[in-house]
Formats: C-alpha cells, structure tokens, sequence
C-alpha cells in the first residue's frame, strides 16, 4: 500500500494513467483447426498489483481538529469521483487511541462528512485484537491510555474480546503503597474492579497506549513481571536467585515509551 500525504494524493489522482484497468492476465484457448493441434496459449505478461492507499489522519488527513481541503478532495477521488468511476480501497491509521474503532469511526464520519465503516480504521491499539485468541478469558493488567472517562481503556479492550481485564487503578486502589506517589480520583475508585489480588494470577501485561502516568505503570510492570506465576505483591523467589524461567509475556501497542 502507499502511504502519502493528502495533497501528493489528489495531485496524482488526477492522472488517468493511474486507473488504467488492472485486470489480472487470463487465459484464452484457441479453436483447434483441421491442420493444427490444439493449443493453450497464455498471457504471459504479470498481473499490475492492485491498487489501494493506507492514509495517516493526524496532520495527513486532518491538522488538530480540522480538516484538510485537500483531503476531502483526495476522499472524493477514492470514493468513485475519477475518470474510470471506480472505488479505490483505503484504510486509515492513526497512533492515537482511547476509542473503540466504532467510536473513531463515528467521529471522521462526521468530519469527513460521509460514512466511514469502523473496519477501515486502524488505531495504535486496534493490533491488540490479535491477542484475544491468547487471552480472551485469562486476567491481564491493561495500562495506558485516556484516563477519562473512568473505565474506558477497559471498556475497549472488553470490546475487542478480552473478559477479564485489570487496570492501574485497580490496582492502586486495592495498595495504594505500591505507588505512593499518585493519587486516584473519586471517579476512578468508584469504577474500579475490586478483587482479592492474592488470587489472581495475570498472564500478560498489555500496555493498551500512552500511558498518562508512567512512573506508576512502570512500577507495575515491574511488579507483575518479578511476581510469583503473575501474582501482583508477590516476588518469584527462583528468578530472584537468577535461575531462568519464563517471563509474564509484556506487549505494547506501539514503541512510544
């Protein structure tokens, strides 16, 4: 896929050449004749690759909160508006996050001014998907992201599969001393997931985006990846002694540490 910006998209879409039909080779079989034997006779030119675009939105599509003209141009060129009136696939990326893809969807469909299917976006977080055929009902401690409203990071990792879902808040609101130098809102204790930590056992560390306070989700990490079988509080005494063993798996969504 190309990935350009919104200004060099209109000006190459432009180009007629650019939608010259794409038709992959075919096959033609002649009609045998009485003097000839029949012969299979194939294009042997290669297929011209399909053509689709994987466009940035944040200062490609759009600068802060407004839209580029030159991107609404651009859109009205992929969505059908070109010599060949043909629709030209296009996927959307941002390393932003905090919102379900349906909710990001609704948003650029109103910018934008047309329907945006929540399928062509893609969000820092949005490859966490992937990682529900590992965890989908196993505790993991998700962390990062919008830290308003209360609950949301966990409302959007329940929303791509994952049914047992931790986050900082609860755990500083269950040991307010592992991290004594933040403080938790009334909000966020309210919607905090209450459990007996001694009994859980975490199986991966998922840091879901930017964190807003990472000296806190650091500590965490660490806690979690020292503990005993994933057990927050604990310290695995084996590792402790340097013997080898496997580490809690820890996945982030992009490298922006």
């Amino acid at each position: 896929m190309a990935h350009i910006g919104a200004v060099s998209l209109a000006r190459r879409l432009k180009s007629a050449p650019l939608f010259a039909a794409l038709p992959a080779a075919s096959a033609q079989l002649t009609t045998p004749t009485a003097h000839l034997r029949p012969t299979r006779l194939y294009s042997t030119r290669a297929p011209k690759p399909k053509l689709a675009f994987a466009l940035d939105i944040d200062g490609v599509l759009k600068q802060g909160p407004n839209v580029l003209p030159a991107a609404l141009r651009a859109f009205d060129i992929i969505n059908g508006d070109n010599p060949v009136s043909t629709r030209i696939p296009y996927l959307l990326l941002t390393n932003g996050g905090g919102w379900s893809e349906s909710e990001r969807a609704l948003r650029l469909s109103k910018d934008f001014g047309f329907d945006i299917p929540e399928t062509q976006i893609i969000q820092a977080h949005t490859v966490m998907r992937s990682l529900t055929r590992l965890y989908a009902g196993r505790p993991i401690l998700c962390l990062g992201g919008p830290e308003t409203p209360p609950g949301r990071a966990r409302s959007v990792m329940n929303g791509y599969g994952f049914r047992d879902v931790y986050t900082a808040h609860d755990l500083i609101a269950s040991a307010p001393a592992a991290w004594p130098f933040s403080t938790i809102s009334d909000a966020h204790r309210a919607e905090a997931r209450k459990a007996d930590f001694s009994k859980v056992n975490f199986a991966a560390v998922m840091v879901f985006h930017d964190s807003r306070d990472f000296g806190r989700d650091i500590q965490f990490i660490v806690d979690i990846l020292r503990s005993r079988d994933g057990v927050f509080g604990t310290i695995d005494d084996e590792r402790r002694a340097g013997q080898s063993k496997a580490q809690i798996p820890l996945y982030f969504s992009h490298g922006d540490l």
